[in-house]
């Protein structure tokens, strides 16, 4: 059950990073014309780039998904429902 929380949060990361990367492509010509720098973003050439989103989505993932899951997963929607057996008993006394 575990496994589910992790690989969710795994592809909502991944998401996250490709659409950042995109965001960052579209907008690394205005940002560099307005600032007047030569500013480039070459992901397929540069495999340090490669290596950092790999790096920030494994210790994104890990962070955020490891939690939850371990919360989540000790979890008993049951327990809260059933009465304790001293106030049960004492319910029962109580009745005519």
């Amino acid at each position: 059950m575990q496994i589910q929380f992790i690989v969710e949060t795994f592809l909502i990361v991944t998401g996250a990073v490709i659409l950042a990367a995109i965001i960052t492509i579209l907008a690394l010509p205005s940002v560099s014309h307005f600032l007047k720098l030569s500013l480039s973003f070459n992901i397929i050439s540069n495999t340090i780039i490669i290596v950092f989103l790999l790096a920030v989505t494994i210790i994104v993932t890990a962070l955020a998904g490891f939690y939850p899951a371990i919360v989540l997963s000790r979890f008993n929607p049951g327990g809260g429902c059933l009465p304790q057996v001293g106030l049960l008993q004492q319910l029962l006394h109580l009745q005519p």
